[in-house]
């Protein structure tokens, strides 16, 4: 089983979610990027669009999006959103 990866979503209001998962998918300008635990650390810009979250093979929650940056390195996916939809 893969392990999992926690993602921490803040805007500059607040801290909107720091949660455990198996798979974050964030909506990057270039396209959509799947990140699993131990991912080679990498900064993204996003675009406006959905942050898919999973457990296993299925997704358990969907957080809109309206932009901003996404750093990825060990088990944590730091998102800075412009903003939540």
């Amino acid at each position: 089983m893969t392990p999992p990866i926690t993602l921490d979503l803040v805007t500059p209001e607040k801290r909107v979610c720091q949660e455990t998962y198996t798979m974050i998918v964030v909506p990057g300008t270039e396209g959509e990027v799947g990140i699993l635990s131990q991912h080679q650390p990498i900064i993204l810009t996003l675009k406006a669009g959905d942050i898919r979250l999973y457990d296993g093979t299925t997704v358990t929650k969907t957080i809109p999006i309206t932009g901003g940056f996404a750093e990825f390195s060990g088990e944590i996916c730091r998102v800075l959103a412009d903003g939540v939809a």
